[in-house]
């Protein structure tokens, strides 16, 4: 089942369903829910993995960041514990559980709710797919929603470990910031793939043409679509979370998103400069198409064209009727053999001059 089809489903499904009804549309990907708490200050770190909100804590030090992940969607029951702790409303817990939202961000107040996508190379046929991520910054708390175990942020959860950079200095916006970060530098790695894709193509049309080129050609244009679609939205975002007057966000981590919201742009600007380069493929394939079949026309029109005359010449000799002039001729054979070589050298000398082949 297509993407398409299967959102539409998904929304079908939930027609007559009252609004803030937690209940789960995606894909369950996990067998069981797996929370992970981070909590980090410029001195210490603490890292803690659990199944349930109880069994990992809520609290947190004062001045530190609290950084909660939750890898499966599909145990409501998590998702509403985690709603009813920090007063989420339930739109936003309705909103984290279908995983077919557009990537937006949504001022509640206290907190930031985000939706983006993540994506993933699958190795098996090479399409990529693509995870929703939620956030909820809560001040010096983020919390992050996932559909399954496995993302990009382990280089996030590196620094923090062992106190690179000036993450662990920084509030929680700026652990925004970096996330998205990396997700937008995931652009970039697909785009190289796909950049590697469209040179494989070009070289195949400059070597042997064939006719999986076209289907080639196709795929990576879906998949540039796919990206796009995504990445328009969230521009959107990132110019909210730099320009936006939210104390959510500081100024200081402001300066941080309008990089972060450039590189976005210049994914936007490759993606389009890439669908423009895969339209003029196509259409060089079209043309070279279209020129070998009118060669190959050419050439047969021309061996048609020779060929009229002598048929002519070997009906008219092949009547049989008795008083026909040279029939009993003994070198009739070898001269209109002779005149029909003589014809078909003429009209190729012919053809040559004017340059038909």
């Amino acid at each position: 089942m297509s993407q398409l089809k299967r959102k539409l489903r998904q929304r079908t499904e939930k027609a007559g369903i009252p609004p803030g009804t937690l209940q789960f549309s995606g894909e369950k990907r996990v067998e069981s829910v797996l929370i992970t708490r981070y909590e980090y200050d410029t001195g210490a770190w603490d890292e803690r993995h659990a199944t349930s909100l109880d069994e990992i804590g809520t609290e947190k030090r004062l001045n530190s960041v609290l950084w909660i992940n939750i890898d499966g969607l599909h145990q409501t029951d998590v998702i509403a514990a985690i709603g009813e702790r920090y007063q989420i409303h339930p739109l936003v817990l309705e909103d984290i559980l279908h995983t077919d939202q557009r990537p937006k961000l949504e001022n509640y107040g206290h907190y930031l709710y985000l939706v983006v996508k993540m994506f993933e190379e699958r190795d098996k046929d090479g399409s990529v797919g693509s995870e929703q991520i939620s956030f909820i910054l809560l001040g010096d708390i983020l919390i992050t929603f996932q559909e399954k175990p496995g993302d990009v942020f382990d280089p996030i959860r590196q620094r923090i470990r062992k106190n690179q950079g000036i993450l662990r200095k920084e509030t929680a916006d700026y652990l925004l910031y970096a996330l998205l970060d990396v997700l937008v530098d995931r652009y970039f790695a697909i785009l190289e793939k796909i950049d590697e894709a469209v040179d494989a193509i070009d070289a195949s049309m400059s070597e042997q043409p064939s006719e999986t080129i076209l289907e080639e050609i196709h795929d990576a244009k879906r998949t540039l679509i796919f990206l796009r679609k995504n990445a328009w939205p969230l521009r959107e975002v990132l110019y909210e979370c730099r320009n936006r007057d939210n104390p959510m966000i500081g100024a200081t981590t402001k300066t941080y998103f309008k990089d972060v919201y450039d590189h976005c742009i210049h994914v936007l600007d490759t993606l389009e400069i890439m669908k423009d380069l895969l339209s003029e493929m196509t259409e060089l394939f079209l043309t070279r198409s279209s020129n070998r079949t009118n060669e190959t026309m050419k050439f047969l029109t021309i061996i048609s064209t020779i060929f009229m005359p002598l048929s002519f010449i070997a009906g008219v000799y092949g009547m049989n009727f008795l008083a026909m002039p040279e029939l009993k001729w003994e070198y009739g054979y070898p001269v209109i053999l002779g005149a029909m070589g003589g014809i078909t050298l003429l009209m190729i000398f012919l053809f040559k001059r004017k340059r038909w082949f």
